[in-house]
């Protein structure tokens, strides 16, 4: 038995439609999270941001982070050990938006932090420390992984 070229094309694009509809489908069925609710403010604030990011640059000495398997360490710069460091740290987990947290800045007499990783999931994190010191404000960025 023969199949005519006219019948080929219909089975072509039934299959298509088929392969179409099934994305369609999946895709409908995944959960997007936005970074932020808020993302167009955020966007017009954004030269204050890139300056905050210009300052702590400009520091001789940076943000230090470590990840251990019980906690993160954030070591803030020496030069503002005897200086109240004011601040929040943000943790966005991509793949949960309800994952997501925040903490303040609390720093021990040798200007570190210790973050405890046991309540949280394993994998990428991406972790955003908005810090302020003698009325100039700083911000550092860092990726994650939480083993």
């Amino acid at each position: 038995m023969r199949i005519s070229w006219g019948i080929k094309i219909i089975f072509t694009f039934i299959i298509f439609a088929l392969v179409i509809g099934t994305m369609v489908g999946i895709s409908m069925t995944k959960n997007i999270d936005l970074v932020s609710e808020n993302y167009y403010e955020i966007e017009l604030k954004y030269q204050d941001k890139i300056n905050m990011i210009s300052r702590a640059n400009a520091l001789t000495e940076k943000i230090k982070i470590e990840s251990t398997a019980q906690a993160i360490k954030v070591k803030y710069p020496d030069v503002f050990s005897n200086d109240n460091i004011k601040g929040k740290i943000n943790f966005y987990r991509a793949m949960d938006k309800k994952k997501d947290f925040s903490i303040d800045i609390s720093k021990n007499n040798y200007s570190i932090q210790e973050i405890s990783t046991v309540s949280m999931d394993k994998g990428n994190w991406k972790m955003q420390i908005y810090w302020s010191v003698n009325g100039e404000d700083y911000f550092s960025e860092s990726d994650l992984y939480i083993n």
